[in-house]
């Protein structure tokens, strides 16, 4: 079938009167995404529209079926000035017409978001956030960050303040597909959740699809989270630089050849450099990450596009000097991907990709004598490399569809292992190993039935190679407006996961093993339904949406409570297998146009897993449930110096796992207070029986924009959290030992500690564009 349509839409081509092209930034030559094209019977902007659509993610657009005559084409985007052009239909069928955009600032351009969540083409649940919005919202040290901008949107959490992990509608972050370029990223965050894997640098736009996400997508339940790297620059090499106390970065865009551009990008963390200068340097762990990302576009023809892209990081951690049991962690993302599309017709394109993925993560703890010599060391480790190979077709068959085919075969290999080693034994580990193949098929189609009702339908086939696992995988969403500023949507997806990852609650730190479905471990499953509607009020200076979604979820996997980690120990052994669903209704109200701009998100939702041999068979909250997410978000450009922005978000209290009351036991000793001869312990109720406090904080951003040697600098002062607000990031109860004065007499006394992070927190940043 894909063939068949690769074959017969050049024949279609020929019986239909098109205006098509590309749609690119003036000033770097990159492609602009989600440009709005117009062909309207006058030159005024108002001039009746006679046919639109929007840029794909090469820039590329087609209108189609015009009769000959006189048009004027006018083309807009955010954060653009408006192109228009007159346009002549006459002998020639087909008119290219390439369009170059030039940047404009707008009063209230920094909240972009709103702007192309309008899903003008029948989008249901996408978000996308250009790079120039997240570089606009409140930052650690002007360190502009992705996930924390997607946090602010409703139906998005995370689980606290060192987190940068999607939770997406009741999913966990393993169930988000992340794709950089096309190709997967399997852990997109560094350590301590200040900043996800991506440099803001080195991405030109991000789209995330919460829930039913399209049949060209597979793989993962909850969402898509879609990046795209930036191009170098056409014309002279530019660049972008920033220093703040935490980290610095450098960026560099430029020409290779006419036709040819670059683009290389990195960051690297110091807090292993300021560590040994601040007070009790012996008791501070020592860590830094650094990424690099690069990107080569080629245009061998007018309708050839050639990219090549790749992306390493790393994280590494070493234990503080005065550490007793003193360790070192590493892990790390590997990814390269090299993409070619071509345009046969207006009508139809295919592109093709080869891609590579890895993730490592490696633990090594050092167990030392009486005189300080290493006797044993613990070592695990665990990777897993993906090698893609992707082809897809689009095409226009008339004006009412746009039908998209293709493939994708994967090649999964894991790897984990994990034991002790002896300085005088010769006893190697033995790595647990694994492969298997994935394949998908998809088909989909976006419809127009009629100039109010737009339907996007189709479907995946999806196997694997581990069990032999074949699922069909329906896709369908609707959009129907009958008025103007007000449209109705409705979507429904059933989605399967091959790929499992489960993560030890017994250590704090990276432990994430990434484990196959076989004939024993099933693929998980998730069937979703989600109903919107959407309103521009007050001549498009508001958006309001509600939208309410129903997800169930089956095959889950999480460790069993009485979880064996020895080396010799199967995985499979030690879990356990359920289900769970989650709910919710998600409000979103934006102000788009004036002095202010920003959004008032809220989520009200309900997640909950069910498993039989956890919690006694009961339903549990999991800790990425809350009920109640509320986040505000205000910008505000003063003059062309000073810009100012502003977040503030309120969370329900995470469940955790408390004990309810305590047992005692009279006349038992405990092995550690011999004197105490009451035994007491602690009774929990079920797990994640309680909640901790609410969480909210302010962040503050304060931008000025200045010249130096006729360079454009900004000077950022960031504020987290504000008013100082101490969030409770855990809770637990400890026993202690009280002794009567004159008695000696003792007595037990349960104590409640609690842990807070992060205070007040001031930085400075500073960055320039060159």
């Amino acid at each position: 079938m894909f063939w068949m349509m690769l074959a017969v839409a050049p024949v279609a081509a020929q019986t239909a009167w098109t205006v098509e092209g590309r749609v690119t930034d003036g000033e770097s030559g990159e492609p602009v995404v989600g440009a709005t094209v117009r062909l309207l019977s006058d030159s005024t902007a108002a001039g009746k529209v006679l046919r639109g659509g929007v840029s794909n993610r090469e820039g590329m657009y087609a209108l189609r079926d015009m009769p000959a005559g006189q048009y004027f084409l006018n083309v807009r985007s955010v954060g653009f000035g408006a192109w228009s052009a007159p346009v002549e239909i006459g002998e020639k069928r087909e008119v290219h017409l390439n369009v170059r955009l030039h940047r404009k600032d707008i009063m209230g351009d920094g909240v972009t978001v709103e702007a192309r969540r309008q899903m003008a083409m029948g989008k249901v649940s996408v978000v996308e956030l250009p790079s120039e919005f997240v570089a606009r919202m409140p930052s650690l040290g002007g360190e502009a960050d992705i996930f924390r901008a997607l946090q602010l949107m409703p139906g998005v959490k995370s689980i606290g303040e060192i987190s940068s992990g999607l939770y997406v509608r009741g999913g966990s972050p393993d169930e988000n597909l992340t794709l950089l370029d096309g190709t997967v990223i399997y852990n997109p965050s560094h350590v301590g959740g200040f900043l996800s894997s991506f440099n803001n640098d080195a991405v030109r736009d991000v789209k995330l699809v919460k829930g039913s996400f399209p049949a060209e997508y597979g793989g993962r339940l909850s969402s898509v989270l879609d990046v795209t790297m930036r191009d170098g620059t056409a014309g002279h090499i530019s660049g972008t630089a920033g220093i703040s106390l935490l980290s610095s970065r450098l960026a560099l865009y430029g020409p290779l050849s006419d036709n040819a551009t670059f683009m290389v990008s990195g960051r690297r963390m110091y807090l292993d450099l300021i560590a040994p200068f601040v007070p009790a340097a012996d008791t501070i762990p020592r860590y830094y990450f650094y990424d690099l990302n690069g990107r080569i576009g080629w245009k061998p023809s007018i309708n050839d596009q050639v990219s090549v892209s790749g992306y390493i990081g790393r994280d590494r951690l070493t234990s503080s000097p005065e550490e007793p049991v003193p360790f070192t962690m590493v892990w790390g993302n590997s990814l390269a991907n090299a993409r070619w599309s071509h345009v046969f017709s207006p009508v139809i394109s295919i592109a093709g990709q080869l891609g590579f993925s890895g993730y490592e993560v490696e633990n090594l703890f050092h167990y030392r004598d009486s005189l300080d010599i290493v006797r044993s060391s613990f070592r695990s480790a665990s990777a897993i490399h993906d090698i893609t190979f992707r082809a897809d077709l689009t095409a226009h068959p008339d004006s009412t569809q746009e039908v998209k085919a293709g493939f994708e075969l994967i090649s999964h290999a894991t790897l984990s292992e994990s034991g002790y080693e002896y300085p005088d034994s010769d006893s190697t580990l033995h790595p647990h190993t694994a492969d298997a193949v994935e394949f998908g098929l998809y088909l989909q189609n976006k419809l127009n039935l009629t100039d109010a009702l737009t339907m996007d339908y189709g479907g995946r086939l999806s196997w694997f190679s581990g069990g032999a696992y074949l699922q069909a995988e329906p896709r369908l969403s609707l959009k129907y407006a009958p008025g103007v500023d007000i449209s109705l949507l409705a979507a429904f997806s059933l989605s399967h996961q091959y790929m499992h990852l489960v993560a030890r609650n017994d250590l704090p730190l990276p432990s994430d093993t990434w484990f196959m479905s076989t004939g024993i471990d099933q693929p998980e499953q998730a069937m979703q339904g989600s109903l919107g509607i959407e309103w521009n009020l007050m001549d498009n200076m508001f958006l309001l949406s509600a939208e309410g979604y129903y997800k169930q979820m089956d095959n889950l996997y999480d460790y069993r409570e009485s979880a064996d980690f020895s080396a010799d120990i199967l995985l499979d052994s030690n879990l356990v297998r359920g289900g769970g669903s989650a709910y919710g209704v998600e409000l979103f109200l934006n102000k788009k146009i004036g002095p202010v701009t920003g959004w008032i998100g809220y989520t009200l939702s309900w997640t909950t897993r069910a498993f039989a041999y956890l919690n006694q068979g009961r339903p549990f909250y999991p800790r990425y449930d809350s009920r109640h997410d509320v986040s505000v978000v205000a910008a505000c450009k003063l003059n062309d110096r000073w810009e100012l922005s502003a977040t503030w978000t309120y969370v329900t209290g995470q469940p955790y796992t408390f004990a309810g009351g305590q047992y005692q036991f009279p006349g038992l000793r405990d092995e550690y207070h011999p004197h105490v001869s009451i035994i007491s312990r602690f009774d929990y109720p079920g797990r994640n029986s309680h909640r901790l406090p609410a969480f909210h904080k302010l962040d503050l951003n304060a931008t000025y924009s200045f010249r130096l040697f006729d360079i454009p600098w900004q000077f950022s002062m960031n504020i987290y959290n504000a008013y100082n607000h101490r969030n409770i990031f855990s809770q637990y109860a400890e026993q202690s030992i009280d002794f009567d004065p004159i008695t000696g007499a003792p007595t037990q006394r349960l104590e409640l500690h609690q842990v807070s992070l992060f205070p007040i927190l001031p930085t400075v940043g500073l960055s320039c564009t060159f």
